[in-house]
């Protein structure tokens, strides 16, 4: 899936990351400091990582789609996906166990920061294959043009 020539799915595989990433550190804050802005902000980052992981995620299956039969790249591409999957069950459970109720009502708990940690470095592991994809299998990189001969 491309826009202008670009793959999306690179474009936005940022933005979860940057939610979840951010999370962590806020709810650390929150819980050492007490600083109660940190604490609030961590769910929201965290929610906002799940959102955002859904077109990341849909993009990225398309792509998955369309690899081609080579198992080093398959076998890369299911470890991308097996883990950048559980990074989304471990936050979005993670989510879920803070929530005490109706409405924005959240509390820290040590389960939660666990399922949090363990979730940041499942999407790191699962990045770092899908830079495998890219960098040393050369899915989503256009291939490169012959210079013209300016004749």
């Amino acid at each position: 899936m491309r826009i202008f020539g670009h793959p999306v799915h690179p474009m936005l595989v940022h933005f979860p990351m940057a939610g979840w990433v951010l999370a962590i550190p806020c709810d650390l804050l929150g819980r050492l400091a007490g600083w109660e802005p940190a604490l609030q902000a961590a769910p929201a980052l965290t929610v906002a990582g799940c959102l955002l992981a859904l077109p990341a995620m849909a993009t990225g299956l398309v792509e998955f789609a369309g690899l081609d039969e080579d198992p080093r790249v398959l076998r890369a591409a299911y470890w991308h996906l097996g883990l950048t999957s559980t990074a989304w069950v471990l936050f979005a459970s993670a989510l879920l166990l803070r929530w005490t109720g109706p409405g924005w009502a959240f509390e820290a708990g040590a389960g939660d920061l666990v399922l949090s940690i363990l979730g940041l470095a499942a999407v790191s592991a699962g990045g770092w294959y899908g830079g495998d994809l890219v960098y040393r299998h050369g899915v989503g990189v256009s291939k490169a043009r012959e210079p013209s001969s300016g004749t």
